[in-house]
């Protein structure tokens, strides 16, 4: 699904959730990650991705922060 800036241009594809203009936020609903096949692992990919677009959003160079990875 993809997450949307307020002006509605897209600005992150993630892999559930959605995005809510009445509240203008990104949400994901706790049933969405409870009911996948991998619960944590859905849970870190929309994470991995939210964090991932909003650097890059920022013109944060890529080596600086580099891959996110699971400690």
């Amino acid at each position: 699904m993809g997450a949307r800036s307020p002006d509605g241009g897209e600005v992150a594809q993630l892999p559930v959730g959605g995005w809510s203009a009445d509240k203008g936020e990104f949400l994901l609903d706790y049933d969405d990650v409870r009911q996948s096949a991998e619960p944590e692992a859905t849970l870190l990919s929309v994470l991995v991705s939210a964090y991932e677009a909003g650097s890059q959003a920022a013109g944060w160079a890529a080596d600086v922060n580099g891959p996110v990875q699971p400690a």
